[in-house]
């Protein structure tokens, strides 16, 4: 989760197009959260895995999009996460947006400082 509130310097422009474009083109999902939950960032690799538009996720609440049944196991790790201050392990299924297919996700949740 990304807590807005904290003064980042910001990179060149440069910089700023160089990183844009290797978080786009990685076939990873990147996606940041606010402390509430709501989708803050999502990389162009979410229109192909779980069919969305990076654009429209934005400001959604990501518990929305995962599989009811994995809901409180990913809240109680994003808990842990943040409790540590530690990166934690995560697997869960999220509910695809074009289809009634769920898709399941390994990765890792770490708190952005």
């Amino acid at each position: 989760m990304y807590d807005d509130s904290k003064a980042l310097s910001r990179p060149s422009d440069e910089q700023y197009d160089l990183l844009r474009a290797v978080v786009d083109h990685t076939p990873d999902l990147i996606t940041v959260i606010d402390a509430t939950g709501n989708v803050v960032f999502a990389n162009k690799s979410h229109e192909t895995r779980i069919g969305s538009p990076a654009g429209e996720l934005l400001h959604k609440n990501a518990y929305d999009l995962v599989h009811p049944d994995d809901r409180a196991t990913l809240e109680s790790i994003f808990e842990e996460c943040f409790r540590s201050n530690e990166p934690q392990a995560v697997e869960y299924r999220i509910l695809s947006l074009n289809s009634e297919n769920t898709i399941r996700l390994e990765g890792f949740v770490r708190p952005l400082e």
